[in-house]
């Protein structure tokens, strides 16, 4: 009969197979002379072999679902988004809000490069950052392409994104993408020439969201 249960086993997910003959094969002790029944001894072992197998075939289901779920939440966490930055995030906060409500926002807008530095590098330390980080910043603070790459260095374990309205940032690292905003269109800015007019922010969001979605 072993090799149709065998069959049926290879035919069915659902059905598994109690291997007591290998386990009496190298076991010989635990059946009578028949080699085929078990001894008082070997009733016992019988009824613990089945438990057991029984047993670690659940243990084996548990740490599949689990090992799933983990995967799924490491997933979950790849896709999620840190965005950073002063008035030009602030602008369209309520937008990225809607498309991105599972992400973290660090908004301040008289952020300073120390103050910044000082804000990632708690972050990091407390485990905050998701694994992508979109930095979003205008010219009201100026960062130069020299500090830009030190808070890339900084955070080298990330993903990161860049908005870039000056065409001014230069930085060559695979974990880092660059999205080029032209802030200067018509009707983009207010007679400041920093902050963003409504059609801006719209503009801009459209700009982040189709190069996030490149890495989708």
């Amino acid at each position: 009969f072993n090799p149709s249960i065998e069959k049926l086993a290879e035919e069915h997910d659902n059905v598994h197979i109690i291997d007591w003959v290998t386990y009496t094969k190298n076991n010989p002790g635990y059946l009578i002379s028949d080699r085929v029944h078990p001894n008082v001894k070997g009733c016992k072992v019988f009824a613990e072999f089945i438990y057991e197998s029984i047993y670690q075939q659940y243990l084996q289901e548990f740490r599949d679902k689990k090992e799933k779920k983990i995967k799924e939440h490491e997933e979950n966490e790849k896709k999620k988004i840190t965005f950073i930055g002063n008035d030009l995030l602030l602008g369209v906060f309520d937008y990225l809000q809607e498309d991105y409500s599972n992400s973290e926002f660090i908004i301040d807008k008289d952020f300073t490069y120390k103050t910044l530095k000082e804000k990632i590098k708690e972050a990091i330390k407390n485990k905050t950052l998701s694994h992508n980080i979109v930095f979003t910043f205008n010219k009201k603070i100026d960062l130069t392409n020299k500090e830009y790459k030190e808070l890339v260095e900084l955070c080298k374990d990330y993903n990161i994104y860049i908005v870039d309205t000056n065409n001014n940032i230069k930085i060559d690292k695979d974990n880092v993408s660059i999205i080029k905003f032209n802030n200067r269109e018509k009707d983009y800015t207010l007679v400041d020439g920093i902050h963003l007019t409504d059609k801006g922010n719209k503009a801009l969001l459209e700009t982040i969201n189709e190069e996030l979605k490149k890495e989708e």
